[in-house]
């Protein structure tokens, strides 16, 4: 990869390029990338501007496409900014998936754990939480710590967290006596946690089709569902 980097960097048009973003001249359209040839073409754009691209593509499935495909020197992940799903209709249930990307995107953003941001054009023209209150929404529950457990059970509701027997998917929670179950839509795996009084005794991730422990864990980030983003 590196190796193509640099001879990618001889070509006269990209060096022309790369001097524009280093003297600040922008914005600056491009035309021709082809499809297997852009995820090379924004790592070179990135390392020219010396910081993390926004890159917008026409359409979610491009977006997803190429988070897979960019490798970023930083070895942190790509991360892809849907768009908000609307709704103009009162409806009894829906789904919360984009929303949660979006609050995934934006958790991620914040805490500096990307090497770009992927999005769409219709993402990135509409407002979202502010930085400051999406901070404020987010918690770290850890191991050892003293914890109320009916005040954690306050803020996932407020966080728009979804009370239920037992946990099968992002945004859910559910608590029997001093043992309470939540997954966070920014982890792979919900998390369990031992109340012993007011002190968290034990932490472990787990399985949500046999609802085994897979291993302990010393904490556990616990970002918004919904709710929070605005418009």
């Amino acid at each position: 990869m590196n190796e193509l980097i640099e001879i990618m960097k001889t070509d006269p048009d990209i060096a022309e390029l790369g001097t524009h973003i280093r003297s600040g001249h922008f914005p600056t359209l491009v035309n021709g990338v082809c499809e297997n040839a852009l995820p090379l073409f924004c790592r070179v754009v990135t390392e020219y501007g010396g910081a993390k691209p926004l890159i917008i593509v026409p359409d979610e499935k491009a977006a997803y496409s190429l988070a897979k495909r960019l490798e970023m020197p930083e070895n942190k992940p790509a991360v892809v900014f849907p768009a908000r799903d609307l709704m103009f209709e009162r409806v009894s249930a829906s789904s919360r998936e984009f929303e949660q990307e979006r609050l995934k995107a934006l958790s991620a953003i914040l805490k500096g754990d990307y090497s770009a941001v992927i999005a769409v054009p219709d993402s990135v023209m509409q407002f979202t939480v502010a930085p400051e209150e999406l901070t404020s929404s987010e918690f770290r529950l850890v191991s050892g710590d003293k914890a109320d457990i009916d005040n954690i059970v306050s803020r996932l509701t407020a966080s728009g967290y979804t009370r239920c027997e037992t946990v099968e998917g992002a945004g859910q929670f559910s608590r029997r006596g001093g043992i309470l179950d939540v997954f966070s839509p920014s982890a792979e795996y919900p998390c369990r946690i031992d109340f012993f009084g007011d002190e968290i005794d034990g932490m472990g991730i787990f399985d949500t089709v046999t609802q085994r422990r897979i291993e302990n864990i010393d904490a556990y980030d616990c970002m918004p569902v919904g709710g929070a983003e605005c418009g």
